[in-house]
């Protein structure tokens, strides 16, 4: 969710299988900051590696910025 000037994003990472009802409280406390959010929750089966994590991450992250013009993203990863 996009906030404030966007010069700073937060990545919160969920625990394995949390929902993302369960973060929205994380969620909440970085928006009153004007800061935005991307998260993610772990949800898939006990084949789910981390490199098939990291790359769903890091295409959301890219899409985040898509159009930023702004390089100089800060990035805050808020991790359970």
């Amino acid at each position: 969710v996009k906030k404030g000037n966007e010069k700073t994003v937060v990545i919160l990472i969920g625990w394995w299988m949390a929902k993302p009802h369960h973060l929205k409280k994380y969620v909440n406390i970085w928006h009153e900051k004007d800061i935005s959010t991307l998260m993610f929750c772990p949800q898939d089966n006990i084949h789910f590696q981390f490199k098939t994590c990291a790359r769903i991450l890091l295409k959301n992250l890219k899409q985040f910025n898509k159009g930023n013009n702004n390089n100089n993203t800060n990035i805050i990863f808020h991790v359970f």
